[in-house]
């Protein structure tokens, strides 16, 4: 897990702009939405509250289009 908010941001940034830069690929799913009990990557706590804002995440996927 990453210790702070920025630190998040700036992995799930590079992860996706990784995958966006793959002409093959024309979407993909982030298959851990929440965290559980044994692993904490989620963009959600285990109460469903975003741990970062999540305009941040909407201007990342939103990087092609």
């Amino acid at each position: 897990p990453e210790k702070t908010v920025e630190t998040l941001i700036k992995r799930y940034r590079e992860v996706t702009t990784a995958i966006m830069e793959i002409p093959e690929i024309s979407g993909f799913c982030y298959t851990q939405l929440t965290d559980v009990y044994q692993e904490v990557n989620g963009l959600l706590d285990m109460n469903h509250v975003p741990k970062v804002d999540v305009n941040k995440i909407k201007e990342i996927n939103a990087l092609r289009n």
